[in-house]
Parts: structure tokens; sequence; C-alpha cells
């Protein structure tokens, strides 16, 4: 070495470690859905399309999440001629459901749609009113407009306010 400098062999870091981003709150995905940051056209677990005219307002009090919704189902590519009005609860899995007591509670039997964070596992999950009626259900998380990480500074930024 001409300088009379000592350099040291490259030695890459032991492990590389980027935190995966973390799944988001209940709350978070009740305000993705109020922001209507999903796509245009939600497909529903059994099959079904469904449009969002109208998400509903957000309830912060008891009952469904979200009242007098508007969506407007489609089956093989035909739609309905009528609009569906009527609750929308949202979860971060669909067993919660069930977890929360809406399967017994008349106070759910409106609901039209049951929107939640994800699925995972091989068994499926229907949620049914108390009066045996199945709701359809979306998974939110693989149907949204971006990524999570990019809508989560979003939907923080709507949930330090107070909410509408």
């Amino acid at each position: 070495m001409k300088d009379g400098a000592v350099h040291l062999p490259y030695l890459p870091p032991r492990s590389l470690r980027e935190e995966p981003p973390r799944a988001p709150t209940e709350l978070e995905v009740q305000a993705l859905w109020f922001e209507q940051l999903y796509q245009p056209v939600l497909t529903t677990d059994d099959g079904r399309t469904v449009e969002i005219i109208q998400p509903g307002f957000w309830n912060h009090g008891g009952g469904p999440d979200f009242t007098r919704a508007a969506v407007r189902f489609s089956k093989d590519k035909k739609a309905d001629d009528e609009i569906t009005v009527g609750n929308v609860e949202v979860h971060l899995r669909p067993a919660d459901w069930n977890a929360h007591g809406h399967h017994a509670d008349a106070a759910y039997n409106e609901t039209i749609l049951h929107a939640v964070w994800e699925a995972k596992g091989g068994k499926s999950f229907f949620p049914a009113t108390s009066s045996f009626r199945r709701v359809p259900q979306v998974v939110l998380g693989s149907q949204l407009v971006a990524p999570w990480p990019e809508l989560q500074p979003l939907c923080a930024s709507l949930l330090q306010h107070p909410l509408p």
C-alpha cells in the first residue's frame, strides 16, 4: 500500500432485515372502507362481484360499522337491476363475525356485506345473521388501490382527527 493506509476487506452484514409492514388495526380497515381505498368493483368469497356505490355512514356507536351503504351485486358479469341498501360490518378476519357475537345479534340482520382485511387458511367462513341469512364477504387486503404500506400513512392521518 502506497499511502500507508490499512484497507480492510469488505465484509457484508450478517443479515439484512427490513421490517415487514405491520397489519392494520380494525379501525384502520374501517378508514380504508370509508375512504374507498379499494378497487371500484370487489370480488366476494362466493365469486360474485360487488360495485360499491356508497360505502355507508360510519357508525361509531353500537351496531354495524357502516349504515345505509348502497351496493350492486353481479353474478357471471350480469349486474342486478336493483341496488341493495343496508349495513356493512368490518373486521380483520372472517371468524371475528362470530367472535363478536354478530351471528346472534338481530342488530346485524340488515348487514349486506362483511368486509375483512384477510382470510388466511384453507377453511372457509361464511358469516350469517341471526335469521340464518348468509352475508356476502369481501377480503379488502387483496383488493386495495395501492399496497397497504402506501395507504397506512393516509389512514393514520385520518384517525388523528375527529372521526366523521
